[in-house]
């Protein structure tokens, strides 16, 4: 270690006894020390692991070309990955508690994906409710309203049409009471006529006549039920389409509140982006290891991770400063964007296409969605197969046996955390709240 160091640099924490000279005999063997190891990302020290990402795209590019096209049959997977979305970020702020040094896993840039589907969803769904002089909500709000006083005990006296309400729907079933009592009563005419012939009756001539009378009034057909059947398979489709609207207009609610509530955590946290750190840890930096020095002559104290059993040193903030300063730009321009495919899917008619394409779609969300994922696969695989900006290969541990007093210092070599180190560092940040049930 070819540094000017002064001999009497403490060595170590601030309140540590032990200076550069003690080291200086151990530093002139060039001791090396056990095999190469990794240096990881310490608690929330790293962005969600590629290997998620990517699985998280190759989901959703396949959805994204299927909502362009044939959105009806993803409604249920659209609203299934919202909902895990907000569980995710739910979990991520609550063991984060959004602090700027933490940013790389609560970070809510991808969330914008998952926003467009529920808005696609709402309108769409809607739209496909209505009738020819009826908007959309009002049959979805009849059954949902009937829905809800079937679920709260509400109500049982009613008939549907009283709580529902459609008048395509009480005109259909008013017409088939009005057929069915018609048909009731020719029925029972019929009969009464027939009674009054099968009486005695002494001219007994006309008994020859009174089949060919009966027989010649023909029973009036009963009406198929088909517009029973098809008015009550209408009813439960709208009761499903209100499920789903319900839902989405909760999921949407959800999301963009994780969105506002990510982007004023990161307003917030860059008032301090000068002031943050981050901790990385190598298995090299125990076996009481004190102080760890790299190939730029800087020496890093050695402190005890926080997920035990490992040694770590206290690097800058600049990945988490960069963060903070990109997830409030990308969430303000996710909340624009999303505006923007608010009021497409409100106000652009169905019908409306360009170049052959159905404009009536969140464009944006999802084109930038898919660009947001590709970004941190992108940026996963690189942070991953890279050691940090101030830390180089060569490090030189300083270790100090605590009953003996003896002081050696040896020569090792770090490697790029890779995918485990990754995952490990993303993992015990997201999972940090669950305590002794997940540390142990």
């Amino acid at each position: 270690m070819d540094c000017a160091i002064a001999p009497n640099t403490t060595i170590g924490s601030p309140k540590s006894e032990v200076q550069y000279w003690q080291f200086q005999v151990s530093l002139d063997q060039h001791a090396n020390c056990t095999e190469t190891t990794y240096l990881r990302p310490d608690i929330a020290g790293s962005i969600l692991p590629w290997p998620y990402t990517l699985a998280w795209l190759l989901i959703h590019i396949p959805l994204v070309l299927i909502r362009v096209a044939r959105w009806e049959k993803v409604q249920m997977l659209s609203l299934f990955l919202a909902a895990v979305s907000i569980a995710s970020f739910t979990q991520a702020y609550s063991s984060t508690q959004r602090r700027p040094e933490e940013i790389l896993v609560w970070s809510p840039l991808t969330v914008i994906l998952d926003v467009g589907a529920v808005m696609q969803l709402f309108f769409l769904v809607v739209e496909s409710s209505k009738g020819e002089n009826v908007n959309g909500f009002v049959p979805l709000w009849g059954a949902f309203a009937e829905l809800m006083a079937a679920i709260f005990g509400r109500g049982r006296g009613r008939t549907r049409t009283e709580v529902r309400g459609p008048p395509e729907s009480d005109a259909l079933i008013n017409q088939v009471k009005s057929e069915v009592q018609g048909t009731t009563t020719q029925v029972e005419n019929v009969r009464a006529s027939h009674d009054t012939q099968d009486q005695p009756s002494p001219n007994r001539t006309n008994d020859a006549a009174a089949p060919a009378a009966v027989s010649s009034v023909a029973p009036m057909p009963m009406p198929m039920p088909i517009s029973i059947n098809t008015e009550e398979n209408s009813y439960k489709q709208l009761r499903g389409k209100a499920i789903i609207v319900t839902l989405s207009a909760l999921l949407f609610s959800g999301l963009v509140a994780i969105q506002t509530m990510g982007l004023a955590s990161a307003i917030q946290g860059l008032r301090s982006r000068e002031e943050l750190t981050s901790s990385w840890c190598s298995p090299m930096f125990q076996s009481f290891a004190i102080a760890v020095g790299d190939g730029n002559c800087a020496i890093h104290p050695v402190h005890p991770s926080a997920s035990k059993g490992i040694g770590c040193i206290t690097l800058s903030g600049r990945q988490q400063a960069g963060w903070l300063a990109g997830t409030a730009a990308g969430t303000a321009v996710s909340l624009a964007l999303q505006l923007a495919d608010l009021l497409v899917l409100a106000l652009v008619e169905s019908a409306a296409k360009w170049r052959g394409v159905k404009m009536r779609r969140p464009w944006a969300t999802m084109f930038a969605g898919i660009v947001v994922l590709v970004v941190y696969v992108v940026y996963g695989v690189v942070n991953a197969s890279r050691l940090p900006g101030d830390m180089t290969e060569r490090v030189w541990v300083f270790r100090q046996e605590p009953s003996l007093g003896i002081a050696t210092v040896c020569r090792g070599t770090i490697t790029p955390p890779g995918v485990r180190g990754s995952i490990m560092g993303w993992t015990d940040g997201f999972l940090s709240s669950w305590g002794r049930a997940y540390f142990g």
